[in-house]
Parts: structure tokens; sequence; C-alpha cells
């Protein structure tokens, strides 16, 4: 039954999935099952309790958010970014099991999330993940109209990694699947929605110069004009103290990306790879200078030229975490978006081995990755990125050709 699925559209066009990839996205499936299985075992309380089975606070990263959210609402925003003081918060809520989880994220995130703690904390964390979950399956369905699509959505490594550990990368994921569904029809809706993810600032790097070079003039304004809402909304709710601190907390963070006091195996950056592999800190932010300016050349490479939406929303979203030092597995939650786009364009006009052993490389990377490196120390996250961006470029000069040939045979 699932590879009648699997190949109903692929026969309507001639295109088939043999037996080999049908066994291949089979034991992938499966695999991802295990994983999400495992995340929801580990982290997940059996009894109605904070804790789960091996003592640790169900949520985990959440308890973040919660503590910040309860901070703010008390009127102590600006504690939020004093490590201590949050750390104590964290512990109010869940125990002495609490790991120090810094707050690191602009007052428009906080404002934001501020309405987090007027529910319990399992009300909050219910809604903090699920909400976005249904937002982005129905989003997915879009992308990819199969029946399977919105079901597969919590297998891919990097959604059940956020869903697990209480993170916003779906949320993330819907913020910018949402902006570019709307791009074309509707590019005020796209900007604000841009704007949103912009309150985590390193993913929203690639996307103002996307939208200039695209032309998305609307979009790009509506973007710049909500994320100055947000701060001007931020500073007229918590104070000049609230940004003050943010601003301070910068350097820290800064010093404990380039020291290892972050754990660079559950990154996904040419940056911690660099790190992982013995480089100095100069010498990783300088591969990751290049990598950086490689994924903004493709970009814009990609946005200047009528290619059609999904293949720009794929070269962004797959820029994204090549484009910043500091994103986790969890971020990688974005690359459900050229899979989407991807795996149904291969579905509907063939399959290439090529092209489906990446999609299965990156279906895998955000939970693959970071196991290999606790293993070896060798992060290969960022090379299954390179991959897919190559996917993306072939894909692109093929329309190129598409484009040139319908062009010189018309009349």
């Amino acid at each position: 039954m699932a590879e009648t699925l699997l190949n109903a559209e692929g026969r309507r066009s001639g295109a088939s999935l043999g037996r080999g990839w049908f066994a291949i996205v089979v034991m992938v499936l499966a695999a991802s099952a295990v994983m999400l299985v495992t995340d929801v075992v580990v982290n997940w309380p059996l009894a109605p309790t904070l804790h789960n089975i091996g003592g640790k606070w169900t949520g985990r990263d959440f308890v973040a958010f919660w503590a910040a959210s309860d901070l703010a609402l008390h009127g102590q925003a600006a504690q939020a970014y004093d490590v201590a003081r949050i750390h104590s918060a964290e512990i109010s809520i869940v125990g002495e099991s609490a790991k120090q989880l810094a707050w690191t994220y602009p007052p428009p995130t906080l404002l934001l999330v501020s309405p987090l703690a007027l529910l319990p904390y399992p009300a909050a964390l219910a809604v903090w993940l699920l909400l976005p979950l249904v937002g982005l399956a129905l989003l997915l369905r879009r992308l990819a109209p199969h029946p399977l699509t919105p079901w597969l959505v919590p297998l891919f490594t990097g959604i059940s990694q956020s869903l697990g550990i209480g993170q916003n990368g779906v949320l993330s994921a819907l913020m910018l699947g949402a902006g570019l569904l709307a791009l074309e029809r509707r590019p005020l809706l796209a900007g604000c929605c841009f704007g949103l993810l912009a309150c985590k600032p390193q993913l929203a790097l690639l996307v103002g110069p996307a939208l200039l070079v695209g032309g998305h003039y609307r979009a790009l304004a509506a973007m710049a004009g909500m994320v100055l809402t947000l701060a001007l909304a931020s500073w007229i709710a918590f104070g000049t103290s609230a940004w003050q601190g943010f601003f301070d907390m910068l350097p820290v963070a800064t010093d404990w990306l380039a020291s290892g006091r972050v754990p660079y195996v559950l990154m996904t950056t040419v940056f911690a790879a660099s790190r992982l592999a013995g480089l100095s800190a100069a010498g990783a932010y300088a591969l990751q200078w290049l990598s950086t300016i490689g994924a903004l050349v493709v970009v814009v490479w990609i946005w200047r030229r009528p290619h059609p939406l999904w293949l720009r929303g794929s070269a962004l979203a797959a820029a994204i975490p090549m484009a910043t030092p500091y994103a986790y597995s969890y971020d990688l939650a974005l690359l459900c978006l050229p899979i989407a786009w991807l795996a149904w364009d291969v579905l509907t006009r063939g399959w290439r081995r090529f092209d489906s052993a990446v999609l299965m490389l990156t279906w895998l990377a955000p939970s693959a990755g970071w196991l290999l490196a606790v293993c070896t120390n060798i992060l290969v996250t960022p090379l299954v990125l390179a991959l897919l961006l190559a996917v993306i470029i072939r894909r692109a000069l093929e329309q190129r050709e598409l484009v040139a040939t319908a062009g010189a045979v018309a009349p």
C-alpha cells in the first residue's frame, strides 16, 4: 500500500520508484520512527510529573523559554539576560536537575514568548510544540500534495529533535515556509512572517538579500517594518534595561562559541565542524566566512533569476544553516521545506540516484550528524548541506536550459 501511494504520482508522469529505492525509503523512515520514539521515551514523562524516566525535566530547552516569559511577566525582563538569575528561575520550575540554559534572544523574541507563562508549564509546552507542528504539516501538504505528507512530518529528524527537546525549530520552519508560500500573492503577509523569523536573527540572515535581488520590495519593506515594530514594542514593554542586557550578553555568547563552551557536536555549521577538527577559533571563523559568502552567492544567483518558487525557497532554506556559525541540529527543521519540494519534484518527474541519496542523507542528517560527531568528533552535517545545495543548483541550471530551449523553438 505504501509503495502504491509513493508511486501514484510517479506513474502518472512516467517516473518510477524501483524496489531498491523503495526498500531504502522504508529503512530510512523506520530509522526515523525509532528516533522519534526514542526522543519521546527519553524526554517525556510516563507519570504526571515534570521529569522523565531518565530523571531529566520535561521539555528540556523549553524551560528557558518559560522562565524568560515568567521573568518578563513579573517585570524582570532584563533579568532574563542574567545567567545566574534565569538559572535560578529554571530551577524553581523543574528542580535542581535543571541544566543552566542562558537566554540569548533579542527582546522582540522575549516579547513574543511572554504569554507562555500565563499557562501552566505542561500546557504551555503542549501549545508551544503542537500548534506549530499542525501548522507546518498543513503547509507542507501544500508544497508536496501527497496524502502521506502530513504524517511524515514528525518523522523528519530535524523536527523530531525539536519536539523532543522543546525547541523552536518547528516554529522557525513554519515562519519561513509561510513567508515563502505567501510571497508572490500576499507580499505584505510574507514580509510579516519573515519579520517574525528575524526574532532568531541568525536564521534570517539571507532572507533580506534574497528579497532584495528577487525584486520583492514590498515584502522586504514589510519585513523591515515588522522588525522595527517588534523592537519598538519590546522597548516600550521592557524598557532600555532589557536591550542593554541583550547587548551585554552578545560578547558572552560569542566567547562561549569560540571557546567551546557550547556543544559543537550538536551544531551543524562549518565553524563547529572546524573546531571539532582541531582548528583554532580564528581558522574556524575564516572557513565560516567562506561558507557564509558561498551561501550568499548561491542565494543571490538563484533569486535574481525567474526560477520557480520551489527552487528559490529550497535554495534559501538550505543555505541558511551554511551562512551562520551558530545553528543547532534542531534548527535543521527548516530543511523540511527543500525536502518536501525536491521530493515532490523527483516523485513526479523521475527518481535520480544522486538526488534521492542526498535527500535521504538530508533527512537523517539532523540526528545522524550529531551521533556521528559524538562518536568520532567529525561533523559531516555541513557536507550534507553542501550536497543539498549542489542538487538545488543543478535543478536551477536545468530550469535555465529548459527556458532557453523553449525560447529558441518559439516562433
